[in-house]
C-alpha cells in the first residue's frame, strides 16, 4: 500500500543545458518505475552539469530517485546538498524529500518540520502542497486526522482533472480506510473516484492501484465474492503493464486472491494464485527494497506471508492428491518454496538484496543414505514434519500450534540461558513435537545424521 506521497519534479527541458537529455531521461525512468536506471542518467546529468544551478538540480532528482531506491545515506547526503543551494518551490520539493527520507529513519519530528517547510514553500504549487499535507497527516495524532483529511478531500476534489489528483484521491482512500470505522465510506468515495479518474485519464496503473484498494477495503467488510471480482481487474490491467510497473502490488493482488478463493472454497484457485504470487515476487525479489515505505521489513510484509501462504496450499494439495506420486510432487515444492523462503529470509537478515545461494534439495542434492534434513513448519495451527532423506520425503505432523510452540520455545530458552529448573521438563515436549512423529523413520532409514533446518521460534533453541 501507498505509504508517502513524493512531489513532481518540474524543472523545465533544457534548464539543465548540455546535461539535459540524461537528466529528462533519468526523471521518466523514474516515474515508469526503472530506479536503477534512473540512478544511471541522473549521475549522469550531475556529472555533466554545465553550471552551478543545473548540477544542484540534478542533484536533487539524484537524491530523490536513490530515496526510492531506499540508498538512503547517499540519498540524505545530496539531498542536504541541494536543500541548502536551491531556494523557492525547488527548495520545498527537496524539504518534502527530506521529510520522506526522516519517515523511512523513524524520526518523526523532523519528517514533519520538513513537510510543514515544502508547505510554506510551496507557492500554490499543489504538486508539493497536497503531498506534504497528505504526508504530514499520517504524522498527526489520531483524533486530528479525519478532520484534516476531509478538509484536503473538499479542496481536492475542487481541483481540475489530472494524474496527480487521482494520486491524491488513492492516498486519501487508503488513509482514510486506516482511520476506523468513520473512515470506511470515505475511504469508498475516494478511491471510486480515483478509479473512475484513472479510467478516464487512461491511467492503468492508477486505476489498478485504486481497484486494488477497494479490494481491500472489501475484504475487510467481508464482501469476499466483491473483493474477488476487484482484483482479479486489477490484475487483469497488470497483466497489460510492463513488468514491474505495479512493484510488489501485484505480488499482493495474487495474495489476496489467494486468500479470498480459500476463504470461498476453491483450494485449487488458491493454489493456482499462491504459485504465480511466489513466480512474482521471485521476478522482483533483487529489486525489492529490504523496508518499505513505513520501515517494515518487505521480508515481513510481503515475501514470507506469501511462501507461507503457498507451502500452505501444496500441503493441502497433497492431501488431495489421488495418487503417491502426486503427493511426493507436491512435498517436493513444498521443501522447495521452504529454501527459497530461507534465501530471502538471509537476505533479510544481510540488510542487503545480495546473491545468496540457496542449500537446495531434491534433484540439486544428493543426500547421503545415512543423513536426514528434516524441516520443521511451524503453521498457525499445527506443526508439520518433513523428512527428507535419499528415499525422498516423509511427511508427519503435531498437533502443536504455532503459539504452543511459542511459548514453549521460549520459555525453553530462557531456562537453558538463566539456569532454570523446568528445561528437562520443556525438552521432553519439544522432542515430543519435533522428532518423536519421525523417531521410526530415523530408524527404519538408519539415518546416523540429522540435519535440523528450524523455523519460527524453534531457532531459539537450534544450537
Amino acid at each position: 500500500m501507498l505509504a508517502l506521497l513524493i512531489g513532481t519534479a518540474n524543472a523545465a527541458t533544457g534548464e539543465t543545458g548540455a546535461s539535459s537529455g540524461a537528466f529528462d531521461r533519468g526523471l521518466q525512468l523514474r516515474r515508469q518505475g526503472q530506479i536503477s536506471l534512473s540512478i544511471s542518467e541522473l549521475r549522469q546529468a550531475r556529472a555533466a552539469a554545465p553550471t552551478d544551478l543545473a548540477r544542484m538540480r540534478a542533484t536533487a532528482e539524484l537524491g530523490a530517485s536513490l530515496l526510492q531506491a531506499r540508498q538512503l545515506d547517499e540519498a540524505a547526503a545530496l539531498l542536504q546538498q541541494a536543500h541548502a543551494f536551491l531556494s523557492g518551490r525547488e527548495r520545498g520539493r527537496v524539504a518534502l524529500d527530506l521529510g520522506n527520507l526522516a519517515v523511512l529513519k523513524n524520526q518523526p519530528e523532523a519528517a514533519s518540520e520538513h513537510y510543514r517547510e515544502a508547505v510554506q514553500l510551496a507557492g500554490g504549487d499543489p504538486q508539493i502542497e497536497y503531498p506534504a499535507r497528505l504526508n504530514l497527516v499520517r504524522l498527526a495524532s489520531p483524533p486530528l486526522r479525519l478532520a484534516e483529511l476531509d478538509r484536503i478531500a473538499r479542496q481536492v476534489s475542487a481541483l481540475p482533472a489530472s494524474v496527480a489528483r487521482t494520486r491524491w484521491q488513492i492516498n486519501l482512500g487508503e488513509q482514510y480506510g486506516d482511520a476506523g470505522e468513520a473512515g470506511v465510506p470515505r475511504a469508498y468515495q475516494a478511491l471510486d473516484d480515483a478509479r473512475r479518474s484513472a479510467a478516464v485519464a487512461t491511467e492503468p496503473v492508477l486505476r489498478a492501484q485504486a481497484l486494488d484498494m477497494l479490494a481491500q477495503l472489501y475484504e475487510d467488510q467481508q464482501r469476499n465474492a466483491e473483493a474477488v471480482q476487484l482484483t482479479r481487474r486489477a490484475l487483469g490491467l497488470a497483466a497489460a503493464l510492463p513488468a514491474g510497473a505495479l512493484g510488489d502490488r501485484e505480488v499482493r493482488l495474487e495474495w489476496r486472491l489467494a486468500r479470498l478463493d480459500s476463504k470461498l472454497g476453491r483450494p485449487d484457485a488458491a493454489l493456482a494464485a499462491w504459485q504465480r504470487a511466489v513466480r512474482k515476487a521471485e521476478a522482483l525479489r533483487q529489486d525489492l527494497p529490504i523496508d518499505d515505505e513505513r520501515g517494515r521489513s518487505t521480508y515481513r510484509t510481503v515475501l514470507q506471508p506469501v511462501y507461507l501462504g503457498l507451502v500452505e496450499g501444496l500441503l493441502a494439495s497433497a492431501d488431495r492428491a489421488p495418487g503417491a506420486q502426486g503427493s511426493r510432487d507436491a512435498l517436493r515444492q513444498v521443501v522447495d518454496t521452504i529454501e527459497l523462503m530461507r534465501q530471502s529470509e538471509l537476505q533479510d537478515y544481510l540488510g542487503d538484496r545480495c546473491e545468496v545461494d540457496a542449500v537446495k534439495g531434491g534433484t540439486a542434492t544428493v543426500i547421503p543414505r545415512d543423513v536426514g534434513v528434516l524441516y520443521p513448519i511451524v503453521l498457525a495451527d499445527r506443526l508439520e514434519l518433513l523428512l527428507e532423506t535419499s528415499d525422498g520425503i516423509t511427511r508427519r505432523r503435531s498437533a502443536a500450534s504455532a503459539q504452543q510452540v511459542r511459548t514453549l520455545t521460549t520459555g525453553f530458552a530462557r531456562n537453558l540461558r538463566g539456569g532454570g529448573e523446568d528445561f528437562l521438563s520443556q525438552a521432553r515436549q519439544l522432542y515430543d513435537w519435533v522428532l518423536r512423529p519421525v523417531e521410526q523413520d530415523l530408524a527404519g532409514q538408519r539415518v546416523k545424521t540429522l540435519v535440523i533446518v528450524p523455523d519460527g521460534s524453534l531457532r531459539l533453541v537450534a544450537v
